[in-house]
C-alpha cells in the first residue's frame, strides 16, 4: 500500500512538472482558462472525434459567411479594390479564424510571376479552408502532435536509446531540468 502511495505522489509531481510545458505550447490544454469565444477548442473537444467534426462544420460555416460578406461586385470596383485584394482580405479573415482554434492556414507564396497566379493560389487556399474534411484532417494532425508532445513531456517514452535521445533533446529545447536520471548508451 505504501508503494502505491509513493507511486501516486511521484506521478502527480511529474504531471505538475509537465503541465506548464504542455500549456505553454498548447494553451487550449489549460482548463482554468474560461474561453468565451463562439468557436473554441479545448482538450475534451480535441480528443473527441464527433466534437472535432462538429467544430469543423461550424468553422466551415463561419468561412462560408466570410465568403458571402466579401462579394466582389461593382461596389468593390468603385472603391478601386481589385479581385486580388478581395481574395487577400478573405484569406486573412479565414486564416485568423483558424488561428483562433490553433490551426494553421494553407501557406501562400508572397511573390508571384503574374496576378493570375496569385489569384489562383489564393483561390485554392480559400477552397481548402472551405472544405470540412480538410479542417477535420488539420484537427486530427493537431491532436497527434498534442498527444506526442504530452507523452514526451510526461516522460512516457520507450527505453530504447533513440527514444531517450529524443527526450534529452526535448529537455534541452525546453530548457528544463528534470530529476529523472536518463540512461545514455
Amino acid at each position: 500500500m505504501e508503494n502505491i502511495a509513493r507511486f501516486t505522489d511521484e506521478m502527480v509531481k511529474n504531471g505538475l512538472f509537465a503541465a506548464p510545458l504542455i500549456e505553454n505550447k498548447y494553451p487550449f490544454a489549460d482548463s482554468r482558462i474560461n474561453n468565451k469565444r463562439d468557436l473554441k477548442l479545448d482538450h475534451h473537444i480535441l480528443m473527441n472525434d464527433s466534437s472535432i467534426e462538429h467544430l469543423s462544420w461550424r468553422l466551415m460555416e463561419s468561412h462560408m459567411g466570410i465568403m458571402a460578406s466579401m462579394n466582389f461586385d461593382e461596389e468593390c470596383e468603385k472603391e478601386n479594390r481589385s479581385y486580388l485584394e478581395v481574395l487577400k482580405s478573405v484569406y486573412i479573415e479565414m486564416r485568423d479564424n483558424l488561428l483562433a482554434v490553433y490551426l494553421s492556414a494553407p501557406t501562400v507564396k508572397k511573390k508571384h510571376k503574374t496576378i493570375e497566379d496569385a489569384e489562383r493560389e489564393l483561390e485554392c487556399a480559400i477552397r481548402r479552408m472551405l472544405d470540412e474534411e480538410w479542417i477535420t484532417k488539420r484537427f486530427l494532425f493537431l491532436r497527434a502532435q498534442y498527444i506526442e508532445f504530452s507523452q514526451i513531456a510526461l516522460d512516457r517514452v520507450g527505453e530504447k536509446s533513440t527514444n531517450r535521445n529524443l527526450y534529452q533533446r526535448f529537455l534541452l529545447l525546453t530548457g528544463c531540468k528534470n530529476s529523472v536520471t536518463l540512461k545514455t548508451s
